[in-house]
Parts: structure tokens; C-alpha cells; sequence
């Protein structure tokens, strides 16, 4: 039994990330997968500390791994590829790198001001 609440919220945790299909569906339904992530942690705290009910620890214990997922940016699964490259991809053209690197051979190294 221990082993089960102790491990259950992870294995469900670890489980909805590494599916996409199950990511996405979590991600559509995020008030009901929240409201019964939050009842599976209320149920596994409460369980231990003031029921004192092992039942209430094992039915809620796999619900508390739902308690984690939240919703990406904007909204989405967090699934790969979605999103656009970052303003300062230095993939992206319209750098000039080779004028940059010259620029940047001038400078000379800061003098520490004494104090």
C-alpha cells in the first residue's frame, strides 16, 4: 500500500507526459482533469492526516498526479514543434555574424575600477 501512494501520482504524472494523445486530452479538459487532481491530493492528505483512512489514500493517491498539468503557453498541450523559433535565433537570417565578429575584435577588455 505504501508503495502505491507513494509512487501512483508519479507513475500517472509520468505516464500523461510521454503521451502526446493523453497530453492533448488533459490539456482540453484542464477544469475537470484540475478539479480532479486537487480532490486526489485532498483525498491523500486528508486520508493520512485527519481521516486516518488508508482507503481514502489509495483512491486518491493516482487522482494527485493529475494535480500537476497546467496549460502551456497559450493554451496548448506543450506539444514539440508548435511554437516559433525565439525573436533571437541566430539561425535566423538577417544577422550579419561575420560583421559582428569584426566589430567585436576591436573591443578592449574592461579596466576594474579601484575602490
Amino acid at each position: 500500500m505504501t508503495a502505491w501512494v507513494l509512487a501512483s501520482p508519479f507513475v500517472v504524472a509520468t505516464a500523461i507526459g510521454s503521451a502526446d494523445g493523453v497530453r492533448r486530452l488533459v490539456a482540453r479538459a484542464y477544469p475537470l482533469t484540475m478539479v480532479l487532481g486537487w480532490a486526489g491530493v485532498l483525498a491523500l492528505v486528508g486520508g493520512a492526516l485527519v481521516l486516518g483512512s488508508p482507503v481514502a489514500m489509495v483512491a486518491g493517491a493516482p487522482f494527485a498526479g493529475l494535480a500537476i498539468w497546467t496549460p502551456g503557453p497559450g493554451g496548448d498541450d506543450g506539444g514539440e514543434g508548435d511554437d516559433p523559433p525565439p525573436a533571437d535565433d541566430p539561425d535566423e537570417p538577417g544577422v550579419d555574424w561575420d560583421a559582428f565578429d569584426r566589430a567585436r575584435a576591436g573591443w578592449r577588455p574592461r579596466t576594474p575600477v579601484a575602490g
